[in-house]
Order: structure tokens, then C-alpha cells, then sequence
């Protein structure tokens, strides 16, 4: 039953993305899913899989690390062939603006 009242605004906002969402739309639905990951970690604790605590600690350090040095040196290198801006929005923020530049052109603001 747990699972459920967390995972409920996980699938409100997977269903309603429709596919023309931004990724990080999701994000509050999986910070309601915190607490299942508190609790799994609690269980393990008492059942003495510390080990296995400090296991995915490391994996998860060495993730931050690694994503951390991507976004720090824009990416890997054949990312800068890509595109420009590794960070940039792909759902059409770059016309948007240019729509929004002449538009301000045109009303003369």
C-alpha cells in the first residue's frame, strides 16, 4: 500500500508528460518515491548489509563524480561535434527565441 501513495504522482506525471515533456518533469514524482528508498535502506541496515550499503554509496559517488566532470569539461569530446552547448534545451528553445527577438524587433520595445 506504501508503494502506491509513491508511486501515484510518479505515474500522474509519467502519463501526463505524453511523451512531449521535459525530462526533468518527473523529478518531484521521484522525490516521493524518497521515502520507499529510506525504508529499503533501513531494512538492509537492520538485517546487517552494511556492505552492501557502502556498495551502491560508492556507486552512486562515483556517478555524481563522473557527471559532475562531464558537465564541468561540456561533455565528452565527440559531444562537442554535436552541438554546441551540451547543456542547451532540445525542445525548440532556440526558435522560440528567435521568434522572440523579432518580435521585440517588431513592436520596437
Amino acid at each position: 500500500m506504501l508503494f502506491i501513495f509513491f508511486a501515484l504522482p510518479f505515474a500522474v506525471f509519467a502519463v501526463l508528460s505524453g511523451g512531449g515533456g521535459l525530462p526533468h518533469w518527473t523529478m518531484p514524482a521521484w522525490f516521493c518515491l524518497a521515502p520507499l528508498a529510506g525504508i529499503g535502506l533501513a531494512l538492509w541496515w537492520e538485517q546487517g548489509k552494511r556492505w552492501l550499503i557502502s556498495l551502491f554509496l560508492a556507486i552512486q559517488g562515483t556517478l555524481v563524480a563522473v557527471g559532475l566532470t562531464l558537465v564541468m569539461t561540456a561533455g565528452y569530446p565527440i559531444a562537442n561535434q554535436m552541438k554546441s552547448n551540451p547543456l542547451a534545451d532540445l525542445y525548440g528553445w532556440r526558435s522560440a527565441s528567435t521568434l522572440a527577438n523579432l518580435l521585440v524587433k517588431e513592436l520596437g520595445t
